[in-house]
């Protein structure tokens, strides 16, 4: 059976992701949630942010 793996359909904002997160307070975890009202991103990231 094959594994899915998560991925980014785009990748334009994932500079931006990693620049907010490296100024962003820790989270007592990386959700939807953080990535919305900390980071600001929405779109093609949050399937990626299991990964993070």
């Amino acid at each position: 059976m094959p594994v899915q793996l998560p991925y980014l359909s785009s990748y334009k904002n994932l500079q931006t992701l990693f620049d907010k997160i490296g100024s962003a307070k820790i989270p007592e975890s990386f959700t939807h949630a953080f990535l919305q009202s900390t980071i600001g991103l929405k779109g093609s990231i949050p399937p990626a942010a299991a990964v993070l």
